[in-house]
C-alpha cells in the first residue's frame, strides 16, 4: 500500500515570499470544443513532465498501521526568523474538530527540531504556537494549524524532515493585502495556505482549487471565502491556476466547520474537462492559518 507524502506550504511576508516561493507564469490556456476554458495539463513544476496521478484511484485512507518504527522529524521555524523557533510548542489536535483536549504536546529544541512518534497511515494535525521564551511575545503570532498529513510506512518517515512554520501576524497581514487590497478579512475568519502535490510528492503546476461557496479573489467586489494563487513569487488575485510551486491561498473561511479544498486539473492536451486530482480537509479555526497540501490518496 502506498502512502502519501506531504509538504507544508511556506507562508511569510512579501519579502520572504519572494525568496521562498519563487514562481513563474503559467502557460496559455485552451478551450475545448463546446466546453469551458481549461488550463494547460497539470505538470511537475520542476521538470515540466506530466504530473503523476496514477495513484488517485481512491480518496479513502487505508487501515492504520503499527505504532512501532514511525516518527516525524519536525523542523519548526518562524517567518520572522528563518532559523529556528526554540521554545515553541507543537501540539497534536483532532483533525475532525481542531480540539487539543487530551492530545500530546512537544517542545521545540534549540535547533528548531522535534522528534514525534506516530501511527502509520493515519491523518495528523497539529498546532504551532510561539512561547514567551522564543524571542517574540506569543500575541504577535497567528496560531498555525497543520492538517491532513498521512504518515509514511517506510524509513522516510523517521529520517525525512518536515518543515512547519509559525506565521507572524503582521507578515500574514501583508500577504493578504497583496490580494485583497483595502478589503478587510472577515472578523475571526480562518485562512488556508496550501500547495498541490502529485503522487510522487512533486509540486504541481496548472492545477485549480475549488471550495464550496468560494469565488476567485479577482471578483469585484470580493466575496468570502475567496481563492488566489501565486505568480512571480507573490500572491496574485488574477492568476487562475497554480504556478510552479503549486501554491494557493483561501481567505475568509467561516471557522468551526470542516471544509474540503478540492483540486482539479486537465491531465492531457486532448482533455475536454478537468477531473478531480486531490483534496485537503481543514477545520477552520478563528484567527488562524491552516497549512497543508492537497495530495491524492493512495490505496
Amino acid at each position: 500500500m502506498e502512502k502519501k507524502t506531504i509538504r507544508a506550504a511556506l507562508v511569510g511576508g512579501a519579502c520572504v515570499m519572494a525568496a521562498m516561493l519563487a514562481v513563474a507564469c503559467s502557460g496559455s490556456k485552451k478551450k475545448s470544443p463546446g466546453g469551458p476554458t481549461l488550463p494547460p495539463p497539470v505538470e511537475k513544476a520542476a521538470t515540466g513532465n506530466p504530473a503523476n496521478y496514477a495513484c488517485n484511484h481512491s480518496f479513502s485512507d487505508g487501515a492504520a498501521g503499527p505504532t512501532t518504527g514511525e516518527a516525524f522529524h519536525m523542523i519548526v521555524q518562524t517567518t520572522a526568523n528563518p532559523g529556528t523557533a526554540n521554545g515553541a510548542t507543537l501540539t497534536f489536535i483532532d483533525p475532525a474538530t481542531a480540539s487539543t483536549a487530551g492530545m500530546l504536546s512537544y517542545t521545540v529544541g534549540s535547533t528548531g527540531g522535534v522528534l514525534i512518534p506516530v501511527v502509520s497511515n493515519t491523518r495528523l494535525a497539529w498546532k504551532n504556537h510561539a512561547e514567551p521564551g522564543s524571542g517574540t511575545p506569543p500575541d504577535n503570532y497567528v496560531d498555525t494549524y497543520e492538517f491532513n498529513r498521512l504518515t509514511l510506512s517506510s524509513s522516510a518517515a523517521a529520517t525525512g524532515d518536515i518543515l512547519t512554520r509559525i506565521v507572524d501576524q503582521s507578515a500574514y497581514g501583508g500577504l493578504s493585502g497583496l490580494v485583497l487590497g483595502s478589503t478587510p478579512l472577515p472578523t475571526d475568519s480562518a485562512q488556508i495556505a496550501g500547495a498541490v502535490n502529485d503522487c510522487d510528492g512533486s509540486a504541481v503546476k496548472n492545477a485549480q482549487v475549488t471550495l464550496t461557496g468560494a469565488t476567485p479573489c479577482s471578483n469585484s467586489p470580493i466575496t468570502f471565502p475567496c481563492i488566489a494563487y501565486f505568480k512571480s513569487g507573490f500572491p496574485n488575485k488574477n492568476q487562475t491556476a497554480t504556478d510552479v510551486d503549486g501554491q494557493f491561498l483561501v481567505f475568509g473561511v467561516t471557522p468551526g466547520s470542516v471544509v474540503t479544498v478540492s483540486v482539479v486539473g486537465t491531465t492531457s492536451g486532448t482533455a475536454t474537462a478537468t477531473i478531480p486530482l486531490g483534496t485537503l480537509d481543514v477545520v477552520g479555526v478563528a484567527n488562524s492559518v491552516s497549512l497543508g497540501a492537497a495530495t491524492p490518496l493512495s490505496n
